[in-house]
């Protein structure tokens, strides 16, 4: 086809955009504007999914210059755009170049493809049919978005994913303690936006190390495809005239350290366009405080967020560098809220009141008053909240809901923690201590904590009796497998080397260094089960993101300061699922130094044997003792004196974590009472069997071959009558699907099928957004009824030409409708339902079928008239009510944001002003929703 800029055109694969106008022809590319969706596209000339249209004599059109219908008469040609001599209702001629032509209009063939003979099966048009139903079911659905995921449905990670998801334009940072399953939460919450439409542009910047973990977890979990960004790559683009890489692609996973140090590409980045930024382990930004200014990767995320709507921050540890960090990095996801860094911490004296209060409303049991105090009751009138009016256990709960809504970070910050969730191994601690080698006697005590460091020759592997320790537990224990940490890069180098070349341990290595190809080949190499390493041997790169849920042994090589770096380390085995055990050693020289740290995290902190997240703000409190212990190992007394003080500063966190900030988080970080009925529908869904059923007509329509490999398992191909063009999803060698979770979640090499993985997206688009199906003709026999009598069934659907992002589905699905016309213009669709008439149909051959066609066409036509005036009749209603649904749904949402406003800085006017915005927009859409008739079947009786 030639593109000429001003013509139109409508979309195969995204019908739903409306009539899109030509905007601009670049070499192998045009370029789709498409003004009833605010949205363009780029497509290469030569594989263009796209229709011209072009209307004839007598066509109805409809302008954006003149109200109401126009027919045209003529059409003229004019450099390859068509100009209609058209009359409009007053009979009045204009003159219609195609670009005015109204860009919300809706293409319906299935008349045109009946008249012409273009006809389908029977069970052709069955499928068209069961695929818009089910359009229609899911997009009702409340947990749609959330079960596509290979995952296991926690109550915690579906929770948050929902509340995230749905939410404008979700700003966040998910702060889950180590092992909850932080990763899956941000993908879940992609997987969402990305599904429906409310995000088409992502870029997630994660550490070096995490870049292919990254990669494989979304596409292993969530059918999520990221292309990578690294600095050859984005140089090569560069190379090759690209003026800004980053818009090549929808989704990239790239590195902070790639867009820092790569000339050019922060700005590109910055520039070019996104829906949503993930940053993992966002610990690492350092943001400003008074004795320093923002390290660059700050500075540069700070500038994306400025840009990009939707943010999503992770860590486990989001207070590892201090209060004030933790400030700066909620400054990045609203600067209004989180302007001043003393008034971030003059909140912290309310908290607790506030638990104290909840804990109050939540302990009252049945139709009685709370038991308030004086306080408590003017905290809740200043809240809003009439404490008269508590008696009953609902209006406590949302008087809960209330002041979780109107105090803390809850608005910016979920974390949840271990003690709230189950799932988790036990940790059995194993600590060896051993005798130090005379070499390092000439060390200090502090350098004692890692003496390879300190020393020149890479021989001190061969006296370190740490080495030789490990060199005879693995010689013991030849069949288990261990991940072994250690703080230094030359020290896990060296440690690799020696244990390789010099003791014969299989042994690979996981360092700063590497190349992210090396990183995983070691991965890899350390995961096979026959042949791989016995020992994967990490920097302290390796306690970050990379998860070992096949491992029950870690090997603490040595250990860091600080008990967030840690809990990360330990949290690389001890992970919801990881089994119900892991084992901890750590060799140690005794007398030393190191013994005191194993001392105070074992005795002091009770670190090693469970987590604890306040370890950092205890080491805070302690580094000034703990230190002078360190310098002193031999000082028993004053390290007896340290362990007791941890203790008591442990118990003394504890108690405030419990009454403070980390209370209203806990609350507010999982609802059970949300979760669970999301969780039982998705259960539901997928033993309903909905899927399965849908598949096996779909596939025995369309030649695509399946058979049973195992129970809820199949294995599909293509077969030499593939009736349609293999979606990228499919592919071509085979796939082997499994519609049960507990078999996805242990099968990596199955696909897990529902309703929400790429190939089944595909697949139903690729039948509702094309005329597959839409015209049929089939006979019936029904003996009471007389041969050859007519019967039309049609299907309209409502559609609106509007963003995605608007969620109209939620308020305007498509509602599939159903008309059954007999000759005499009745509508006897309550008589005779869609599946017991479809059983009844039988194909009739194409000539007869062609035949009869011609031989009823004018009274087809009536009996079309009469079922689209009785639609077109339901319209306006169907309208008001989709407005109405919508207006009441966003405006309880701007109702609930005006009263939090009062009470709660968190609440912007912006926030306000989008939802409103978001309202006009939606009834400004739903008004302009026009009819489309997606099914016809003509059906002659010969009972």
């Amino acid at each position: 086809m030639e593109f000429k800029v001003g013509q139109r055109y409508t979309s195969h694969t995204e019908p739903d955009l409306g009539l899109g106008i030509v905007a601009e022809i670049d070499g192998r590319t045009v370029v789709i504007s498409f003004p009833a969706a605010a949205d363009t596209r780029a497509y290469s000339i030569a594989n263009a999914p796209l229709s011209r249209i072009q209307y004839q004599a007598q066509d109805t059109i409809h302008t954006t210059q003149h109200t109401g219908p126009m027919v045209v008469i003529r059409v003229d040609e004019i450099n390859g755009i068509n100009h209609y001599q058209a009359e409009d209702e007053a009979g009045a001629q204009h003159q219609v170049p195609e670009w005015y032509l109204d860009p919300f209009i809706q293409i319906t063939t299935a008349y045109d493809r009946l008249k012409s003979g273009q006809l389908s099966h029977p069970l052709d048009y069955q499928l068209r049919i069961e695929t818009l139903r089910q359009h229609h079911r899911l997009a009702s659905q409340p947990s749609r978005g959330l079960g596509g995921g290979r995952v296991q449905l926690l109550e915690h990670q579906v929770y948050i994913a929902h509340e995230v998801a749905k939410r404008p334009a979700p700003r966040v940072l998910l702060s889950d303690e180590v092992g909850l399953g932080k990763t899956i939460e941000a993908g879940m919450i992609l997987h969402y936006l990305l599904h429906w439409g409310h995000a088409t542009r992502v870029l997630v910047l994660v550490p070096d190390s995490l870049v292919h973990q990254w990669l494989v977890e979304m596409l292993r979990r969530f059918n999520l495809r990221f292309s990578i960004f690294d600095t050859e790559r984005y140089q090569s683009l560069i190379e090759e005239g690209i003026e800004n890489p980053f818009e090549t692609e929808q989704c990239v996973l790239g590195t902070l350290s790639c867009l820092v140090n790569t000339a050019g590409a922060a700005q590109a980045a910055i520039t070019a366009g996104w829906d949503c930024l993930v940053v993992d382990e966002a610990h690492h930004l350092t943001g400003p405080d008074e004795t320093h200014t923002p390290d660059p990767q700050y500075g540069l995320v700070k500038q994306l967020t400025e840009q990009v709507p939707s943010v999503l921050l992770l860590t486990a540890t989001p207070e590892q560098t201090g209060s004030q960090s933790h400030f700066a990095r909620l400054h990045l996801l609203d600067s209004e809220r989180y302007y001043d860094f003393k008034a971030f911490q003059a909140e912290d004296a309310r908290y607790s009141q506030v638990r104290e209060l909840i804990n109050c409303l939540l302990d009252t049991k049945g139709n009685h008053p709370p038991q308030l105090t004086a306080q408590q009751d003017q905290q809740l009138q200043q809240n809003l909240l009439d404490p008269t009016q508590l008696q009953d256990p609902k209006a406590r709960d949302k008087a809960v809901a209330h002041l979780l809504d109107t105090q803390g970070t809850g608005k910016a910050v979920f974390r949840n923690s271990r003690k709230h969730i189950q799932g988790f191994p036990t940790r059995t601690i194993h600590p060896y201590p051993l005798e130090t080698p005379d070499p390092y006697l000439t060390l200090s005590p502090l350098q004692l904590l890692t003496p390879e460091a300190h020393e020149a020759d890479e021989d001190w592997a061969t006296f370190d009796t740490r080495v030789h320790w490990l060199t005879q537990w693995f010689k013991q224990y030849k069949h288990r497998k261990a991940l072994l940490i250690c703080h230094h890069t030359k020290t896990a180098a060296q440690l690799d080397k020696h244990l390789n070349l010099k003791a014969g341990i299989r042994s690979t290595a996981f360092y700063e260094g590497l190349s992210i190809v090396e990183r995983d080949r070691a991965a890899a190499y350390f995961a096979d089960e026959e042949c791989g390493a016995q020992v994967l041997v990490c920097s302290e790169v390796g306690s970050e993101g990379r998860n070992f849920q096949f491992l029950q042994d870690l090997i603490l090589f040595d250990l860091p300061q600080n008990p967030d770096l840690l809990e990360q380390r330990i949290g690389r085995l001890d992970r919801i699922g990881q089994g119900p055990e892991i084992h901890i050693h750590l060799p140690f020289f005794n007398h030393t130094a190191q013994a005191v740290l194993v001392r105070w995290y074992h005795e002091g902190l009770n670190q090693l044997a469970q987590s604890f997240s306040g370890g950092f703000k205890a080491y805070q409190l302690l580094r000034e003792p703990l230190q002078a212990c360190l310098e002193a190992p031999e000082d028993n007394a004053r390290v007896d004196a340290l362990i007791q003080i941890s203790i008591d500063t442990c118990e003394t966190l504890i108690e405030a974590q419990t009454q403070g900030r980390d209370a209203l988080l806990e609350h507010h970080s999982c609802q059970p009472e949300i979760a669970q009925p999301l969780i039982q529908a998705l259960k539901d869904e997928e033993s309903q069997g909905l899927l399965k059923g849908y598949l096996q007509l779909c596939f025995d329509r369309l030649g695509v071959n399946y058979e049973d490999h195992s129970e809820d398992t199949w294995i599909i191909s293509a077969s030499e009558d593939l009736r349609i063009d293999p979606p990228t999803s499919f592919d071509p060698d085979g796939m082997t699907m499994t519609f049960n979770r507990d078999i996805a979640l242990s099968r990596e090499d199955f696909n897990f099928a529902t309703f929400e993985h790429p190939l089944v997206t595909d697949l139903m688009h690729s039948i509702s957004d094309t005329e597959f199906g839409n015209a049929s003709v089939a006979s019936i026999s029904i003996k009471k009824l007389p041969a050859a009598t007519l019967f039309l069934e049609l299907w309209f659907c409502v559609q609106v030409s509007a963003p995605r992002s608007l969620g109209l589905d939620a308020y305007l699905p498509l509602s599939p409708t159903r008309f059954l016309m007999d000759v005499n213009g009745n509508n006897l669709a309550n008589a005779l339902a869609f599946e017991q008439l479809a059983a009844l149909c039988e194909p009739i051959k194409k000539d007869v079928a062609i035949a009869l066609v011609k031989r009823v066409t004018n009274t087809i036509h009536e009996m079309l008239t009469k079922a689209q005036t009785l639609m077109e009749a339901q319209l306006p209603d169907i309208k008001t009510k989709a407005i109405k649904h919508m207006e009441i749904n966003l405006g309880e949402h701007i109702n609930r944001l005006k009263t939090l406003q009062r009470v709660n800085p968190d609440i912007k006017e912006s926030d306000i002003n989008h939802i409103a915005q978001k309202i006009h927009a939606s009834a400004e859409a739903i008004d302009h929703a026009t009819l489309s008739l997606q099914g016809l079947k003509l059906m002659i009786n010969t009972g």
